[in-house]
């Protein structure tokens, strides 16, 4: 019997294939559609490992040139005996998949091998212009070389194994089918998506703010241990108890009066360019005191910051508040010294040291980086900590206002319209999980939207081949599915 077609038996495909090499040719269907599948496959992994948590976020100013130029050149040991051999890995199911489809195209071996490299080559740079635009990945052309190698690898690996691997993987999977049935696979994909719902139920509380340490000082310049010095000049520290609406954030940039600045919602109002600059004018918190080697300057502009000086107080009350509300806002009115400051360096923070923290406000060269503590992200906010790029390019002064509830954050630089958002979902967490180490992600709108849809793809894809392997099945017999079937068929 020669039997062509997808739709063989499993044992006499595999037979065929044993019994004559020559089924398995350039139009071979089964090597087409398998090849296929792990390229796809591959490259949606690829993709995820390489460029999660997708916080794409290019500067006005940087060219292409400049971004490659910028790329790391070095190779280590460390990096030899750690990444260089994970990096060849990554690629070898891709370069699998692209000689597959070539030789399922007719493509000579070397036309395949060679088509597998470029690709190999053009995908891996890519992905590494990618991530110089990424707050998280640092680009190297040593990756490059051990993603082509990878690639270069996988097709070899087709080509020596490639064909009768994939008419075993054919076989097996014919036989999967025929011994399970359709309605079972639609129970298992209504069985994944209850499970990923009570996951993200599970969740629902990841950012609670209730993990908040009421023993941590608030600091303004500095870590406690003097190890984070920040330079600039700060007029006004804000702090509400709740998160704000778009009606109330309009009136921090249009005029002097704060919303409810006398109500109960403020947690702490420093102006630091008038009398008693160092006082809390809502009476919820003491007054600042000098911390440092040095006496801090105060005067018209407000306070200036900058080495051996920072200010300390006790953050009791306000972080007990912020405790049973899980929501707060931050409004400051700063200007930063300059642009070379890192670590981040920390303008307002609620911290024991460089390590554990409830909040963090801080500058990190260019970028305005804010650190909280629930959770998911951990003692130190780290992970990961939110960046909004380009902040401090410029020496001007600027107006920040940060406003956090349970569902997202929200950062307003110097305008109402000038809107960072992030969301903060039982969907974002189970990310933050399976990418424990993500230590950064930009606060664009494409963060939000890629990983949106990757969690209703996992979702909603199982339900989907579920169904179409039922509707599959009962179009091959007699009956109204089979008649609309017959429909699309014509």
């Amino acid at each position: 019997m020669d039997c062509g077609s997808l739709h063989c038996a499993p044992e006499q495909l595999e037979v065929n294939y044993l019994a004559n090499k020559t089924l398995i040719n350039p139009r071979q269907p089964v090597v087409k559609k398998w090849a296929g599948i792990i390229l796809a496959i591959s490259l949606i992994f690829v993709i995820n490992v390489t460029l999660f948590p997708f916080d794409f976020a290019l500067s006005r100013d940087e060219s292409l040139i400049e971004i490659i130029q910028g790329f790391d050149w070095s190779l280590n040991e460390l990096y030899i005996l750690s990444d260089f051999p994970g990096n060849i890995l990554l690629f070898l199911p891709f370069g699998f998949g692209v000689a597959g489809l070539a030789h399922g195209y007719q493509l000579s071996k070397l036309k395949g091998f060679g088509l597998a490299l470029l690709s190999g080559i053009t995908l891996s740079l890519s992905i590494e212009i990618l991530q110089s635009i990424t707050s998280s990945r640092f680009p190297t052309t040593v990756d490059v070389f051990a993603n082509t190698l990878g690639a270069a690898g996988g097709a070899i690996v087709f080509y020596l194994f490639g064909p009768a691997l994939l008419v075993k993987i054919e076989s097996g999977t014919q036989k999967i089918f025929i011994n399970v049935s359709s309605w079972r696979l639609l129970g298992l994909a209504f069985f994944w998506v209850i499970l990923l719902t009570s996951v993200t139920i599970l969740f629902r509380n990841s950012y609670q703010l209730e993990n908040w340490v009421p023993q941590f000082p608030l600091l303004v310049g500095n870590e406690k241990d003097g190890e984070r010095v920040w330079t600039g000049t700060i007029s006004e520290i804000l702090f509400l108890d709740r998160a704000i609406s778009n009606h109330e954030v309009e009136s921090f940039f249009s005029n002097d009066t704060h919303p409810d600045m006398n109500g109960m919602d403020v947690l702490a109002n420093y102006q630091f360019n008038g009398e008693d600059a160092l006082l809390d004018r809502s009476e919820t918190l003491p007054g600042f005191n000098y911390r440092g080697n040095s006496p801090i300057l105060i005067d018209q502009n407000g306070v200036q910051i900058g080495e051996g000086q920072w200010l300390e107080t006790n953050a009791g009350p306000l972080i007990e508040r912020i405790r049973q509300s899980s929501e707060f806002t931050l409004f400051v009115n700063l200007q930063a010294g300059n642009n070379d400051q890192g670590g981040p360096a920390r303008i307002v923070s609620i911290s024991s040291d460089a390590f554990n923290r409830n909040f963090t406000l801080g500058q990190e060269y260019d970028d305005l980086i804010i650190r909280i503590r629930s959770p998911i992200t951990g003692p130190n906010g780290r992970y990961p900590e939110l960046v909004i790029p380009g902040v401090f390019e410029n020496s001007l002064e600027h107006q920040i206002v940060v406003s956090y509830q349970p569902k997202q954050i929200q950062a307003y630089i110097d305008s109402q319209e000038n809107l960072y958002r992030f969301p903060l979902t039982p969907q974002t967490a189970i990310f933050w999980l399976l990418f424990p180490k993500t230590e950064q992600v930009h606060m664009v709108p494409f963060t939000s939207f890629a990983l949106n849809t990757i969690f209703l793809g996992l979702l909603l894809v199982p339900l989907m081949l579920g169904f179409y392997s039922l509707f599959n099945h009962y179009s091959r017999g007699k009956g109204p599915i089979n008649q609309i079937s017959g429909i699309f068929r014509e």
